[in-house]
């Protein structure tokens, strides 16, 4: 409450006076209720010493009425305070009741009993003129507000002051003159506190409304003078029987005290009835405007030439409550700076006689709205300015609008100069470029100027008609993405990718295009496809099987030819299962392999190559050669998944076990046997020998040794040709042997005679790769 009553001193609000009064009468009941009811603190009870102390329930009503007007001001809370109106009006009703029937109805004892209480008086209760005054009160303030109920509130405020008057003169006060005690010192400034609030929030109407010309005229022009004059005397009979004893209760001096308060609001309303006739004609006009301007849509008032409010229809009264309104001024309802720009456009209006249009910036409830205005003048017969007629249409959502709009162009402004993206902004229609930011004038070696005199069909080398279908707005709904060829100004063509999103600007549909140069994107990817269909062309010409393993998991993939290198069909195999190739695998070569891929993930191997043996469907092994690699690695560089082949190298297996077993046979036959032994490679040099053949021709290689050496050494130089044709005898025929006499040195400087027999060896392929040679 506090920090919502300096923003309101902060603001000039002129609910502020209201909501300081309201504050007080509520602090009031709190320190009494509070301290000192519940707390037991007695000088809270009645706040000042030496004072009759303050009923619970005469502080609980001032807290209901001190809250329902602090509430009141606010549309959002207004039903709530309407409803604790009513309790005070009910609970003071109630009181009122139990003093003219002398009846207890049970309210008194609530919410506690004032121990305190005076011989005279009932425990707990309030006093019959407090119930009374807070009933009257709570009763004005739910009736439409007019000059009776103003007059109520004033002469009830009028009433409090003879007893502040008789508290400061230890005399009894005007209550006192009607057979009471004089009303406690701290309720009666309660009460002024509580009616001036009431008071201030609703300023004197004047004698313009249905609600009051109803009420005054029917009630106090036909009933009250009858009731008045009967309740006087009924008042006065009952008095004086209650003192001859003849009766008992109070109901004469309750009869008393309300026909006195009847009597001076009916002198306050025909004095007020009379000062209304002069204003007959102005209020049939304002009735005019209500029914003509009732249902217009708009906020409609009518102002005299001060800027006071006279008339508001029911579109104003969502802003502002009529009671709010009627006979302030612009200065009251709104804060300084915007009353001020109104009044200076309502003087501007009446000087020149003429109306004004525009948007007008308003603070209601410290929310700020935006209204259309237009105001025109009203003349009387004589033709002099009479009144303001004040039309206004809430803009402010569109206002808000408008201002979300410029801060997203001026967003969309800066992201698109200082983008690093290719941006072009185009005219679907005409396909001229309206704008480009500096990254496209870079991309495409113009300047802004030379750009943005362009048109698509100039720097694109599709089809003019293709573009401009593509470029229409209502086939570009959502975003839309296309490849195209892009010239640039040094003549050089790239490869991009369109992006074309529409967007609004001032109102108009443009297109936006993002342009990404895709041109070593699409070059890398054709590469790839070209690597992608060698290497299957090289898998297939090799008939390797291919395979991957994802690191981690028991996830695999194998290609038809793996799966026939071990005698199955693809789909006899289980597909996605590592353990297909665990469980066909030999164990002692699976063990070695699973050892190479560890190190290679370790990074300790770059590839990955190793011979195995896998069980064939029919039960044999099947010798495979297998490579592989990491092929894939997740961003923190973590191996993924690894990739092969899988050759099968079982005929090459056996060759090699043939071989090993001829050259175990060749070794123990070259050991036996007495003649000479040996084999030179294809260009003539020796690769192995027998121990006859270097006992008796080694001295000739000395110190190097025989292996490597040239073997015509050990040849007479005139039988060198002879050699030579033989040797290519047995290359033309491979398998074959042929016999040549040759001379070779011996030890003692003579010449040794000796037959030899040659035979070339081929591989796998047929190719010679050795001259074996046996000689004697």
């Amino acid at each position: 409450m506090l920090k919502e009553l300096k923003n309101l001193l902060r603001e000039g609000n002129p609910h502020f006076v209201s909501k300081l009064l309201s504050f007080l009468v509520i602090t009031i009941s709190l320190l009494v209720l509070v301290g000192g009811w519940a707390l037991d603190i007695a000088f809270l009870r009645s706040l000042i010493p030496n004072t009759t102390t303050m009923k619970i329930n005469t502080a609980l009503l001032f807290l209901m009425m001190g809250l329902a007007v602090w509430l009141q001001t606010d549309k959002k809370t207004r039903r709530l305070s309407t409803l604790l109106a009513s309790f005070a009006l009910l609970l003071s009703g109630l009181t009122l009741l139990e003093y003219a029937f002398s009846r207890d109805l049970g309210i008194d004892q609530l919410f506690g009993i004032d121990p305190y209480t005076l011989a005279n008086a009932f425990p707990g209760r309030p006093s019959m003129v407090t119930a009374l005054t807070f009933f009257l009160i709570a009763g004005t303030y739910l009736l439409p507000y007019s000059y009776l109920s103003w007059g109520t509130l004033f002469l009830l405020n009028l009433l409090l002051y003879p007893a502040l008057l008789g508290y400061a003169s230890h005399n009894l006060s005007f209550y006192g003159l009607l057979g009471y005690e004089s009303i406690s010192l701290p309720t009666t400034v309660a009460f002024i506190f509580l009616i001036g609030s009431i008071i201030v929030t609703h300023p004197v109407p004047g004698m313009n409304t249905k609600s009051s010309d109803l009420l005054g005229s029917r009630v106090f022009r036909t009933i009250a003078p009858t009731i008045i004059p009967l309740g006087l005397f009924w008042g006065w009979i009952s008095h004086v029987l209650h003192h001859q004893g003849w009766i008992e209760g109070n109901l004469e001096n309750i009869l008393l005290n309300v026909f006195m308060v009847a009597n001076a609001m009916l002198v306050i309303y025909w004095i007020a009835f009379v000062l209304n006739k002069t204003d007959l004609e102005l209020r049939a006009l304002e009735d005019n405007y209500t029914k003509l301007l009732g249902n217009t849509g708009s906020l409609v008032a009518v102002l005299d030439k001060d800027g006071r409010f006279k008339h508001i229809n029911e579109v104003g009264q969502q802003y502002w409550s009529y009671r709010q309104l009627i006979g302030r001024s612009l200065f009251d309802i709104l804060p300084r700076k915007y009353a001020q720009n109104y009044y200076e456009l309502i003087k501007e209006v009446v000087e020149q006689g003429k109306t004004l249009s525009g948007d007008v910036e308003a603070s209601i409830d410290g929310r700020i709205f935006w209204f259309y205005t237009n105001l025109s003048v009203v003349k009387n017969k004589d033709g002099e300015v009479d009144s303001v007629v004040l039309s206004a249409w809430d803009i402010t959502e569109r206002k808000q609008m408008e201002s979300n709009l410029k801060t997203s162009e001026a967003h969309f402004r800066a992201m698109f100069e200082e983008n690093t993206s290719v941006m072009i902004l185009a005219d679907p229609k005409s396909g001229r470029f309206l704008d480009a930011n500096a990254a496209a004038c870079q991309f495409y070696g113009y300047d802004h100027d030379t750009v943005t005199s362009m048109y698509i069909d100039q720097i694109s080398d599709t089809d003019i008609r293709d573009i401009q279908s593509q470029l229409q707005p209502d086939a570009i709904k959502e975003n839309q993405f296309y490849i195209a060829k892009h010239r640039l100004a040094n003549g050089e063509i790239r490869t991009v990718e369109n992006r074309i999103s529409p967007i609004e600007i001032d109102g108009e549909i443009l297109l936006l295009g993002v342009v990404v140069d895709i041109s070593q994107r699409i070059k890398a990817e054709n590469r790839l496809l070209e690597q992608e269909r060698d290497l299957a062309l090289i898998v297939d010409g090799s008939q390797a099987g291919t395979w991957s393993w994802w690191v981690g998991t028991e996830r695999s993939a194998f290609n038809e030819r793996w799966a026939e290198i071990v005698g199955y069909e693809l789909e006899e195999l289980t597909q996605g299962d590592v353990n297909t190739w665990v469980n066909l695998a030999h164990p002692e070569d699976q063990k070695v392999w699973d050892e190479q891929v560890q190190r290679h993930i370790r990074g300790e191997l770059d590839t990955l190559e190793e011979e195995i043996r896998m069980r064939h469907k029919d039960g044999h092994w099947v010798w495979v050669q297998v490579h592989g690699k990491i092929v894939e690695r997740d961003k923190d560089g973590a191996p993924l998944r690894l990739s092969g082949i899988h050759l099968d190298i079982s005929d090459r297996k056996a060759a090699e076990e043939k071989l090993v077993a001829s050259e175990k046979k060749l070794k123990s036959l070259m050991e036996t046997e007495t003649h000479f032994v040996l084999r030179t490679d294809m260009e003539g040099r020796y690769t192995c020998w027998n121990a006859p053949f270097e006992e008796e021709f080694g001295w000739l290689f000395e110190p190097e040794g025989i292996r490597g050496a040239y073997s015509l050494q050990a040849i007479k130089a005139y039988h060198h040709e002879k050699v030579h044709k033989t040797v290519e005898k047995c290359v033309l025929n491979p398998g074959k042997v042929f016999q040549v006499e040759i001379d070779m040195p011996a030890k003692d400087e003579n010449t040794r005679t000796t037959l030899w027999e040659f035979i070339c060896l081929t591989d796998e392929n047929d190719q010679p790769t050795e001259i074996q040679s046996m000689g004697v």
